[in-house]
């Protein structure tokens, strides 16, 4: 059977004929791989997707092949291509973005500061927050931006108890009694009680 796929595009006398059966058995698995190799060539023009294309673009920003991981190669591009960008607030959040996970990004224009305000929930990579920063700085703006880390942590804390008995009865009673026992604090309520009666 010809798969839907094909058969939506062929004439219904085809739908029966072996021989195309065939072709498109073999030939579907190559021409899906086809597909994919086209798109996988497509997104080696775009740097968050680029693989294998990293050296061309290492040699277009840099002049020769850098070192590290994919990640960190496409990272020193961006950064490379902000360099050259104009100092507005929308390369100011891609460079705080770059940097940790960022909320907002405000100008105290009196005091001529920048400010980049981060969520306390991942790892915040100052060195290159204020390497991208210089790079970019116009000569009229303080040199050190400030930052601020906010934490939406939210802190619940609990105490529970849990306590137990246990009475056995025998048939004689003793005059002293005496008790032992241990108390644990933990997580939860529960109470536990065992009777054991034994016959005289």
């Amino acid at each position: 059977m010809i798969p839907l796929k094909y058969r939506e595009r062929l004439p219904s006398y085809w739908y029966e004929n072996t021989v195309a059966e065939y072709h498109f058995e073999g030939a579907g698995s190559e021409m899906d791989r086809g597909k994919q190799a086209i798109i996988d060539l497509g997104n080696q023009f775009l740097l968050p997707y680029a693989t294998y294309s990293l050296d061309v673009w290492d040699w277009i920003f840099f002049g020769q092949v850098q070192r590290g991981t994919n990640q960190k190669r496409r990272d020193d591009i961006k950064k490379k291509y902000l360099s050259k960008a104009r100092f507005t607030l929308t390369t100011l959040r891609t460079i705080g973005a770059m940097a940790g996970a960022l909320r907002r990004v405000s100008e105290d224009f009196p005091n001529k500061r920048i400010y980049f305000d981060f969520e306390a929930i991942a790892p915040l990579d100052l060195e290159s927050l204020y390497a991208d920063f210089e790079r970019i700085r116009p000569v009229h703006v303080n040199s050190s931006p400030g930052v601020t880390l906010a934490s939406r942590v939210r802190l619940t804390m609990a105490s529970c108890l849990t306590t137990g008995e246990q009475i056995t009865v025998y048939p004689w009673s003793e005059t002293k009694l005496q008790g032992q026992g241990t108390v644990k604090f933990g997580i939860g309520y529960l109470t536990t009680e065992t009777v054991s009666v034994y016959p005289a």
